[in-house]
């Protein structure tokens, strides 16, 4: 088994659905040349090598802290899944729907977990990626709750 954020990134990636809308594929910011950060010179693209291919880029926000009962070692942090096409929505708005439908509720567990929970918080506006050339992009953020291995 892996850490639970592999988990979580690995059964996204394993779903039919989310991989033929997402052709560009599933990618965590830890993963991604430091230097550009997932900008144009590193982003995914069509088999044209023009258009930006649609993807997903995952970001882990920071721990905290999670309940009163310290006892239970819980802690809380926030999951930020950044979702581009190269024009219009419709792939982005596609994946928001089954993203929410895979993710929302669901519990998953890890090495270093022993169990977590994962709860829908937030989608932004449309807006477009500048560092991508203005590609569409939506922001869809989880709350992801678990309990620490002792």
């Amino acid at each position: 088994m892996a850490v639970v954020h592999d988990n979580i990134r690995d059964f996204i990636s394993a779903d039919s659905i989310i991989a033929s809308l997402l052709t560009g594929g599933v990618h965590d910011f830890n993963t991604i040349d430091e230097q550009d950060k997932g900008g144009a010179d590193w982003a995914p693209r069509e088999t044209n090598g023009v258009r930006i291919a649609p993807h997903l880029k995952m970001r882990w926000g920071e721990a905290s802290p999670y309940g009163e009962n310290i006892l239970l070692a819980a802690e809380s942090e926030s999951l930020e899944l950044y979702i581009y096409q190269d024009t219009g929505y419709d792939i982005i708005d596609a994946v928001t729907r089954r993203l929410k439908a895979i993710l929302h509720n669901s519990y998953f567990t890890g090495d270093d977990v022993d169990y977590s929970y994962m709860t829908f918080a937030n989608l932004t506006r449309q807006t477009n990626a500048e560092e991508l050339g203005d590609a569409s992009l939506r922001v869809m953020s989880f709350q992801h709750i678990y309990l620490l291995q002792e």
